[in-house]
């Protein structure tokens, strides 16, 4: 297992996929990985990082389809950071301590297939997430144990959704029209 991100990786600038996934990496995330402009898999998931917000070099990775961020102390906001990178497909923030969501943040998330919120603190109303996400190709949905309240709209998704709502608190009921 690593204890930390070998520094001879960000020197790799043609690498398409890292994985360093259920590990011990310790310590701030690393932001030699935005040298790493060609890569398109990313995860991170489940390390030992200190708590901070969504790195803004993430940015600069704008060929990622997949983003990994599970369970690494990530806090604050769902980051205009992430809004920026159009390219993802699969999202997973779960099991972190994020709060909030600006909705204008998901807009540009148009090719996203899978998102993962679940475990987290966020407090917002429902359908402003789903909202944002109405014009996009979005198949998976789970924001399973947060804090979110308001009504859900079926109606203001494109397609359909495996929405995962358990444990979610203050839901209010479904509406269809």
């Amino acid at each position: 297992m690593l204890t930390s991100v070998p520094t001879w990786i960000f020197s790799l600038g043609g690498l398409l996929s890292i994985d360093l996934s259920d590990n011990k990496v310790e310590g701030v995330i690393p932001n030699g990985f935005q040298n790493l402009s060609s890569l398109n898999f990313l995860d991170l998931s489940r390390n030992q990082f200190s708590p901070s917000s969504i790195p803004s070099w993430l940015s600069n990775l704008n060929k990622l389809q997949f983003l990994g961020l599970s369970g690494i102390g990530l806090q604050g906001n769902f980051s205009s950071v992430i809004g920026n990178m159009s390219s993802l497909t699969h999202l997973d923030l779960s099991n972190n301590q994020l709060e909030t969501i600006v909705p204008k943040c998901l807009e540009s998330l148009c090719n996203l297939k899978e998102m993962d919120l679940s475990y987290n603190r966020i407090d917002d109303e429902v359908s402003q997430i789903t909202e944002s996400l109405s014009k996009c190709s979005l198949e998976s949905l789970n924001v399973r144990s947060n804090k979110l309240s308001g009504p859900f709209n079926w109606v203001n998704l494109k397609v359909w959704l495996i929405l995962i709502f358990l444990k979610t608190q203050f839901l209010a009921p479904f509406h269809s029209q």
